[in-house]
């Protein structure tokens, strides 16, 4: 449908996927909005579906240039209000900073392979989790386990090169990664 471009599609319910293009390529992103109206469905077992999955929110796509996006989702509350990083609207028009975020979940952190550059914007003083003033870190795939991936278990060149950079043992790679985790968190949970 979008062959090998990311695509946003209008829908009810707010869904994200990332695809696996060629890779030479960028994964594709293919998303859906959320609904800008309230649900208003039929008492049968579609109408029950639709109502579940129904999302008041929506999608904003900044634009970096030609080549780079990013997206953000928004999900509304029942009353129709909603936060974007650290400003809370209404629907009467009242704007206002919002309260500290109850947590801040990050996917796949994989500490020996993060991004410099993603690891700075996000935990150095005034990054994301100052911004939102998260109180709790919660990490998703934190460890890599990288001295014992599946992926390349049987390739005896990622073997070598695991052994010459002491990438193959287990217990350095969780001592690291908690101290990791610890220094970021800054006495946050």
């Amino acid at each position: 449908m979008t062959h090998g471009e990311s695509g946003i599609f209008g829908h009810t319910s707010l869904r994200l996927e990332c695809i696996a293009t060629p890779q030479s390529k960028m994964p594709k992103i293919i998303t859906t909005t959320g609904a800008c109206t309230v649900a208003n469905y039929t008492d049968t077992a579609a109408g029950k579906t639709g109502e579940f999955h129904h999302v008041l929110g929506a999608v904003v796509v900044e634009i970096e240039s030609s080549k780079k996006f990013h997206i953000y989702h928004i999900n509304a509350r029942s009353d129709g209000a909603f936060i974007f990083i650290d400003t809370e609207y209404h629907p009467d028009g009242t704007i206002q900073d919002a309260e500290p975020s109850l947590a801040i979940v990050f996917g796949d952190a994989h500490y020996r392979f993060a991004d410099p550059a993603v690891v700075d914007a996000t935990f150095q003083p005034g990054g994301l989790v100052d911004v939102v003033d998260a109180q709790v870190l919660v990490w998703h795939d934190l460890l890599d386990c990288y001295w014992g991936n599946p992926h390349n278990v049987d390739n005896p060149f990622i073997t070598i090169a695991k052994h010459k950079a002491d990438y193959h043992l287990a217990r350095e790679e969780v001592r690291e990664t908690v101290k990791w985790a610890e220094e970021l968190g800054r006495g946050r949970k």
